[in-house]
C-alpha cells in the first residue's frame, strides 16, 4: 500500500512533468553507461534588444577542422591557430541554432570560463567572432576521452593509465573534480550540469571539467550580463543527475549545494553503474528525483555508500557544506581502503606467520622473525593512514600476542616482556604469564650464578696468581723461622723467650696470613680448596701456642713440646691430603720424617722442621700454581673410585 509521503511525490511530479510539458524540452532515455548531451536546456528569454553581448571584433585566423562534438546549440571543431602554430578546440553555434539568445548564452558562457583559471577547469585561450558576427570560444585542445567512456572500463583504465583498481580511479577523478568546482564556487559560479561527458580525461590523466553552459552566478552581476541564481525560473540540466531543487518547486533556492549533489550523483554511477534518477517518462523521471533515495548493491562499500547518500540528501541542509568537504570524505574513503588493505596484507602474513609457529619445523621458523616485522608494519602504516581502524588495531594486538606466546615457548621471557611493552591494552591473563615466565627466568638466572659460583670455589684455578703470592710470602716465612729458631735458640736454655718466641711467630704469621687475605679477598677466598688449604695453616699457627702453653702448664720440656710440632702438622696435611687434595702427600710425607728426626735427634729438630717446611712449601705452590685436573682428586675419591671396579667383578665372580 502506497504511503502519503509517495502519494505526495506522485501528484508534485504530475505537476511537475504538466507545467514543463509546454517547454522546448529534448528528453530522451539515459544509455546504459552515461548521458551524453544536456538533454534539458530551456534558454531565458533574451531581454531588451539581445545587444548584451561583446562587439564583433576581427576574427583572429583559424583553419578549422573535423567536428569533435555537437551539443543542443553548440558545436565544437578541432581548429589549427596559425598564428601560435597550434591545435586548438573551437566552440560555435550551429548553423540552426544561431540566433541573440543562443549568442548570449554562449558568450555568457565564455565570460565564466574566463574567470575560472584551474587546473582542472577547461582553458579559454581567446573569445572571437567569425565573420557572421558569430563568437568562437577558443578553447584548449585536448587529447583524451569523456569520462563516461572510461568509468566502467578496468582494462582501457589499466591499459592507459596503468591503474589496477578502478573504483580508486574513479574517486581520485571525482576528487579533481570536487576541486574544481569548489574553486568555482569560491568564484561565485555553479555548475549546474556537472555528469561523466563533461568530464574529460586527457591522454596523460590530466582532468577537465567542461560546458559551463548552464552555469550560474551567485551573485547579482553589476552589468547584467551574467545569468544569476536568482534569474533561473526554467528549468535546465540532465534530469538523470537533477537535484530536487533544479525542478523550481522546492523551497530550496539553488546554490554551492546543488552542484554537490550532481557530484553526489556522479559517485552514485561509480558505485551503481548508473545515474540515480531513471525512468521511461517524464513522470517517474521527475518523481526519482523529487524523492532522492538512493539503493545500492550489497557488495557496494559501506562508507561510500553513506558518502553517496548524504550527498545526493534531498534536503541540501543536510547535504556536505561544499565541495570541498565532500572531497575531504572521498579523500577519508580512499585511506580508509588504503588502510583495510594493509590490514589485510597483515592479516594473511598473520595467518602464515602461526602457521609456522604451529608447525614446529625449525627450517620455518628460520624467518619468523623477519615475518613478524613485516607484518606489524603494515599493522602500523594501516593505523597511521586511519588511526580509527580497529580491525587493524586488533590484528597488531592479536599478532604481537601470538610472538608473546612463541617468545614464552621459546624461553625468552625477556623478549616477550619487550613486545608487551608495545601492546597498548594487553589482556590481564597475558600480562600474567608473561610476569610468571620474567620470573622464573631470574630464578634461573640466579640459580645459574649460585651454580657459578659454586664451579669457581670448587676451581683450584681460581686466584691462581694470588694464592701463588700467598703461597710464596707464607712458605718462606715457615721455611725461614726454624731455620732461625736453630741458631738463636741454642743451646736450650728453657726460659720464657723459647717458650713464648714460637707463639710469638705464630701469631704473627696468623696476622700475615689475614692481612693477605684481606687484601686479596675475593680472588684468595673464593676457591673452596684455598679456603681449606688456608684454614689447615690458620689450624697449624693456632697448634703452636696451645703446645706451648700446654707444655708450659705440664712443666714439659721445651725440645719434647717442640719435637711434637711435626706431628700437628702432619695430622693436619693428612686430613687435607685425604678431604681435599691427594696432592699434598708430599707434605704429609715430610712432616712425618721432621717428627721422627726431632724424636731421634732433638738437637736437629729445627733442622728437620725447615726440611719439612721447604718441602710444603714447595708442595704448596706447585699445587696452588698448577691448574687442576681430572686425577686431582681427594684421597679416598680416589680410593673408593679404585675399589668399586674390584667390587664389582668379585659381585660377578
Amino acid at each position: 500500500m502506497a504511503t502519503r509521503d509517495d502519494d505526495s511525490t506522485a501528484a508534485r511530479a504530475r505537476r511537475l512533468a504538466h507545467t514543463h510539458a509546454t517547454h522546448t524540452v529534448a528528453f530522451t532515455e539515459a544509455p546504459e553507461r552515461s548521458i551524453r548531451r544536456t538533454e534539458l536546456a530551456q534558454p531565458q528569454a533574451a531581454q531588451g534588444d539581445g545587444g548584451a553581448g561583446p562587439s564583433p571584433v576581427r576574427a583572429e585566423a583559424l583553419r578549422l577542422g573535423e567536428t569533435l562534438g555537437a551539443g543542443g546549440m553548440g558545436i565544437v571543431r578541432a581548429a589549427e591557430q596559425i598564428s601560435l602554430d597550434r591545435q586548438v578546440a573551437v566552440k560555435s553555434l550551429k548553423d540552426d541554432s544561431q540566433g541573440e539568445q543562443a549568442t548570449l548564452m554562449l558568450l555568457q558562457e565564455a565570460v565564466i570560463m574566463g574567470r575560472l583559471e584551474h587546473p582542472n577547469i577547461l582553458p579559454i585561450h581567446d573569445l572571437q567572432f567569425d565573420e557572421g558576427g558569430v563568437p568562437q570560444l577558443v578553447l584548449k585542445h585536448i587529447e583524451g576521452v569523456e569520462w563516461g567512456e572510461l568509468m566502467g572500463d578496468a582494462t582501457a583504465v589499466e591499459k592507459s593509465f596503468g591503474e589496477h583498481d578502478l573504483l580508486e580511479w574513479n574517486i581520485r577523478v571525482l576528487m579533481q573534480v570536487c576541486n574544481a568546482i569548489h574553486f568555482a564556487h569560491s568564484r561565485g559560479i555553479i555548475h549546474r550540469d556537472l555528469k561523466p561527458p563533461n568530464v574529460m580525461i586527457g591522454s596523460f590523466g590530466e582532468v577537465y571539467v567542461m560546458d559551463w553552459g548552464l552555469a550560474l552566478s551567485l551573485e547579482e552581476d553589476e552589468e547584467g550580463f551574467l545569468p544569476s541564481v536568482e534569474d533561473a525560473v526554467q528549468l535546465a540540466g540532465t534530469p538523470q543527475y537533477m537535484a530536487p531543487e533544479m525542478l523550481s518547486d522546492e523551497d530550496f533556492d539553488m546554490g554551492p549545494r546543488t552542484d554537490v549533489y550532481l557530484l553526489g550523483a556522479i559517485l552514485h554511477e561509480i558505485i551503481a553503474d548508473r545515474p540515480p534518477h531513471t525512468g521511461k517518462t517524464m513522470e517517474t523521471m521527475i518523481a526519482s528525483v523529487l524523492r532522492s533515495d538512493p539503493r545500492f548493491a550489497a557488495d557496494a562499500p559501506p562508507e561510500l555508500a553513506e558518502i553517496c547518500r548524504r550527498a545526493l540528501e534531498a534536503d541540501p541542509r543536510r547535504r556536505f557544506d561544499s565541495a570541498l568537504e565532500l572531497r575531504l570524505a572521498l579523500q577519508g574513503f580512499l585511506q580508509h581502503t588504503s588502510s583495510r588493505r594493509l590490514q589485510e596484507q597483515a592479516g594473511t602474513r598473520a595467518l602464515e606467520l602461526a602457521a609456522r609457529i604451529d608447525s614446529g619445523d625449525e627450517a620455518q621458523l628460520a624467518d619468523v622473525q623477519e615475518l613478524f616485522a613485516q607484518c606489524r608494519f603494515s599493522y602500523r602504516q594501516a593505523l597511521e593512514l586511519w588511526p580509527d581502524n580497529r580491525e587493524a588495531r586488533e590484528g597488531l594486538v592479536s599478532v604481537t600476542a601470538t610472538m608473546i606466546d612463541h617468545a614464552l615457548a621459546s624461553g625468552d621471557a625477556r623478549g616477550a616482556a619487550q613486545l608487551l611493552g608495545t601492546v597498548t591494552e594487553p589482556g590481564a591473563a597475558l600480562v600474567q604469564r608473561v610476569e610468571a615466565a620474567l620470573a622464573a627466568e631470574r630464578k634461573q638466572a640466579e640459580h645459574v650464578r649460585e651454580l657459578e659460583r659454586l664451579r669457581r670455589a670448587t676451581d683450584i684455578r681460581t686466584g691462581s696468581r694470588n694464592r701463588g703470592i700467598v703461597a710464596g710470602l707464607l712458605g718462606l716465612a715457615w721455611t725461614l723461622a726454624p731455620l732461625v729458631g736453630h741458631f738463636a735458640m741454642e743451646p736450650p736454655d728453657d726460659g720464657v723467650i723459647e717458650r713464648v718466641a714460637p707463639s710469638v711467630f705464630a701469631i704473627g704469621v696468623l696476622v700475615v696470613m689475614g692481612g693477605v687475605v684481606l687484601l686479596g679477598l675475593p680472588q684468595v677466598l673464593e676457591s673452596r680448596r684455598t679456603q681449606h688449604l688456608l684454614g689447615g695453616m690458620a689450624v697449624a699457627m693456632i697448634a703452636l701456642p696451645a703446645l706451648e702453653g700446654a707444655g708450659w702448664l705440664l712443666e714439659l720440656p721445651i725440645p719434647l713440646v717442640q719435637g711434637l710440632w711435626p706431628l700437628t702438622w702432619f695430622c693436619i696435611s693428612a686430613m687435607l691430603a685425604i678431604a681435599v687434595d691427594w696432592r699434598m702427600a708430599p707434605m704429609t710425607l715430610g712432616f712425618l720424617g721432621a717428627l721422627g728426626a726431632s724424636v731421634l735427634w732433638p738437637q736437629f729438630r729445627f733442622l728437620a722442621m725447615t726440611a719439612s717446611n721447604f718441602v710444603m712449601t714447595v708442595n704448596m705452590f706447585t699445587i696452588w700454581m698448577r691448574p687442576a685436573e681430572e686425577g686431582d682428586l681427594p684421597l679416598l675419591v680416589q680410593v673408593r673410585r679404585n675399589l668399586r671396579p674390584r667390587a664389582r667383578r668379585r659381585r660377578r665372580a
